[in-house]
């Protein structure tokens, strides 16, 4: 269960962060109208609401508000819009019969990012549509965190761009705040929940840099209150090794059955060039063998 959390999790990572660097076009207009704006006729379907701040209720100006199908090879593309004074939304020219549902963020504050149905994203609802296709009152409540900044940068002090860093708690499956990516200059700005134990890791991905966490210098969890900017988490990322090349394996005794689904399975540093890096297949009684950097 904790593996499918962090999957999922990932999959979001990199679709807001794709978003988040296009730039998000407001696709509909918000609702002028003080209430919850009533949908306009159209052959398409429309989710319209209200944003608002967890604690006061006051109405959240500004927030993008983005209708998406997730976890689907066949999503029709993203819609969004951004609510008006009033905290209200439409977003309209909505695919038919589509289970989409509600992701709300407002950049440039302390707002963590939530989705409809609650959990930051942890479980989320699909938007329940009447049979008119016009969705009204699906309402979104944001809570305030606090916000960590700093840089990544490689051993050489070389800035990082399109690194990914988020903010972890103290268990796999436990959400304390969103994610990012790094800047040209490798400064990020991340948004953790306030109060919580922020575990802070910085991953290249697709990068030659191995995968940090961050340490401060007790060893202490980051912890930042609500509107509180925590400056100076910085990272320092090694550089890794590339390792290639096929692997076979010997023919098992017949009455133990065949060696199937062999997996590599890497452990090691940096690319130091003198340490080797381990390499063993996870099938029954294949062979273990050792893989130099």
């Amino acid at each position: 269960m904790a593996a499918h959390h962090r999957n999922r999790r990932l999959l979001l990572v990199g679709a807001l962060a794709l978003v988040a660097a296009l730039g998000v076009v407001p696709t509909a207009a918000a609702s002028p109208s003080a209430g919850p704006p009533v949908a306009a006729v159209s052959a398409t379907s429309s989710i319209a609401g209200r944003v608002t701040d967890a604690l006061t209720g006051e109405p959240v100006d500004g927030a993008c508000v983005t209708a998406a199908v997730l976890e689907s090879a066949d999503a029709p593309p993203e819609m969004t819009a951004c609510t008006d004074a009033s905290g209200d939304y439409l977003i309209d020219g909505l695919v038919d019969g589509q289970p989409y549902t509600v992701i709300v963020r407002k950049s440039d504050s302390t707002y963590l990012r939530e989705f409809y149905g609650g959990d930051h994203g942890e479980g989320w609802l699909a938007v329940p549509f009447p049979a008119d296709g016009h969705a009204v009152g699906i309402d979104v409540a944001l809570d305030r965190g606090g916000r960590v900044t700093g840089t990544v940068t490689s051993e050489d002090g070389t800035p990082l761009a399109g690194v990914c860093v988020s903010v972890g708690g103290s268990t796999a499956d436990e959400y304390a705040g969103d994610s990012t990516c790094t800047e040209a200059d490798g400064r990020y700005s991340v948004v953790g929940l306030a109060g919580a134990q922020l575990w802070l890791q910085a991953d290249a991905l697709t990068g030659p840099y191995l995968r940090a966490t961050y340490a401060s210098p007790d060893g202490s969890p980051v912890v930042v209150d609500v509107d509180e900017t925590r400056a100076g988490v910085d990272f320092v990322l090694q550089l890794g090794a590339t390792v290639s090349g096929s692997l076979s394996t010997h023919p098992a005794p017949r009455s133990r059955g065949p060696a199937s689904s062999s997996k590599i399975a890497l452990a090691g540093g940096p690319a130091d060039r003198s340490a080797p890096m381990q390499a063993a297949t996870s099938a029954r009684w294949g062979p273990t063998v050792a893989l130099t950097a």
